[in-house]
């Protein structure tokens, strides 16, 4: 078996894992404050990547370690891609579903186009212009028809589909700004220090808003076992898989499978939550995901 197919088999199967990361999250977060929950995730993604990471910096010259200033810009990108995110995707995931959050949260490649100029060289073409108003399109007909409950307008709900597309628009400036430490430290070591940044202030903020660190005590086993499998399967692994596919069968056709992200996610809940969808919802969806795949087409 050539080594693209087997990295694309494996992206398949990460991409799956992926998807579950929102089921489960929303499973659990009824009984755990959001920022608290995560915290969480990234502490038990922390843990398996510590090992690998002070390996990494032992291996290198004194002067290929990141110094203080480049620390300090990744921490900051932390703050951003992990604290910033994990709040509005939590908050989002908690308010609304848990297939609407994964589509909604799942829209980068749709805000990767619009973005990137203002940050890179790149420029958007015709044809992302195009897939950029298609998902537009999509996400209002999904944000529109998820607001209104089985009695009425859910204003809750309507609520935390934006907070799902405010997630993707900050991990998506994350992606575009932490591009250059990864091509100059590789992805393991900016990953770790963002996740670690991040981290600590998700920590300092739970205590901020008051989250109730004695119901961690009241945790079932159950429940520890899906908060360390987000962390560590569905972000760890995930993480370091996906960045590791990214160097061998390149960005585009890495990119190109994360539509995969929603849909594994929606299905999931669907069989594991027994979530539901309207008629709406599901023409919503299948615009959005239609218009992430188009992007990625070459003109």
């Amino acid at each position: 078996m050539k080594e693209n197919t087997k990295w694309t088999i494996l992206l398949f199967i990460i991409f799956i894992i992926w998807g579950s990361f929102f089921p489960v999250s929303k499973s659990i977060i009824s009984d755990i404050h959001p920022i608290l929950l995560a915290f969480l995730r990234y502490f038990f993604a922390i843990i398996p990547m510590l090992p690998f990471f002070i390996r990494d910096i032992l291996n290198r010259e004194k002067e290929e370690r990141p110094g203080g200033i480049d620390i300090i810009k990744i921490s900051l990108l932390g703050f951003l891609g992990v604290t910033g995110f994990a709040v509005f995707l939590f908050y989002g995931i908690k308010l609304s579903s848990s297939m609407l959050s994964s589509l909604l949260a799942n829209t980068q490649p749709i805000f990767a186009p619009l973005l990137a100029p203002f940050f890179t060289n790149e420029r958007v073409t015709k044809r992302q212009l195009i897939g950029i108003l298609i998902g537009f399109i999509g996400m209002s007909l999904v944000v529109g028809a998820g607001g209104f409950g089985e009695v009425g307008f859910d204003s809750s709900k309507l609520l935390g589909n934006f907070f799902c597309i405010i997630a993707g628009i900050v991990i998506t400036l994350y992606y575009i700004l932490i591009k250059a430490p990864v091509q100059k430290y590789g992805s393991l070591i900016p990953t770790f220090i963002s996740f670690t940044a991040g981290g600590v202030l998700l920590i300092i903020l739970a205590f901020t808003v008051g989250a109730d660190l004695k119901v961690l005590a009241h945790v079932t086993t159950g429940d520890w076992l899906l908060i360390a499998y987000n962390g560590i399967i569905a972000t760890a692994v995930v993480y370091l898989v996906h960045n590791k596919a990214i160097s061998i069968i390149g960005v585009i056709k890495t990119i190109r499978l994360k539509f995969l992200i929603p849909v594994f996610g929606v299905l999931l809940s669907i069989i594991f939550l027994g979530e539901t969808a309207g008629p709406f919802l599901w023409i919503g969806m299948v615009v959005v995901i239609f218009a992430t795949v188009y992007i990625q087409i070459k003109d």
